[in-house]
């Protein structure tokens, strides 16, 4: 937000944006060793061969499915009247979202909620500092009053909303996901 109040995240801010992800990286990894880790459940172990397979299958399927959401997604709302704004914050953040949703959703599934919330906070962290960073020192990002009024405003809303119960009481609740999710409806009802 700091670095677009100008309307544009040009080469120097991205190249702060990218310093402040090898800055976390560099910070996740030297705090890793003090963290503790509990014992991943899942039953009897399974041969690496077996377990690299399946993640290969598995981040295939993914990334094939997402693609062909986001094309034909975008292609029917467009075929709609559908706005630019409304098909980027739907379809294709669905689309672009969906290996994280499909990685919460099992990790929670097999009671490793660990691992879901830390992809969900990981992916935010690197979208908003990697992919921003990379894509700006390729062609500078223009950003709009309403990205600097509505966007940036409602993503650090929930941003608080997801981390606040998990920083003061080492959980997240049922009531964040709805109000979350209802945040999010609301929003898409006011773009529309």
């Amino acid at each position: 937000m700091l670095l677009s109040r100008d309307g544009m995240l040009g080469k120097s801010d991205c190249l702060i944006l990218i310093g402040v992800f090898f800055a976390f990286l560099l910070y996740t990894a030297l705090n890793a060793g003090k963290l503790q880790s509990g014992e991943l459940t899942g039953g009897p172990q399974k041969s690496m061969l077996r377990v690299a397979v399946c993640f290969i299958i598995g981040i295939t399927a993914v990334v094939i499915g997402s693609k062909l959401l986001v094309k034909n997604g975008a292609e029917l709302a467009r075929l709609l009247g559908v706005s630019d704004d409304v098909i980027s914050l739907t379809i294709i953040a669905l689309g672009t979202s969906l290996p994280e949703l499909v990685t919460a959703i099992t990790a929670l599934r097999k009671k490793n909620a660990d691992i879901g919330i830390g992809n969900i906070i990981g992916a935010n962290i690197l979208n908003g500092t990697m992919v921003l960073g990379v894509s700006g020192l390729v062609s500078p990002i223009a950003v709009t009053s309403s990205n600097l009024t509505h966007d940036f405003p409602a993503a650090a809303i929930l941003s608080v909303l997801l981390l606040a119960p998990i920083v003061f009481r080492k959980k997240s609740e049922i009531w964040q996901g709805i109000l979350m999710l209802g945040i999010y409806i609301s929003y898409l009802i006011i773009l529309i």
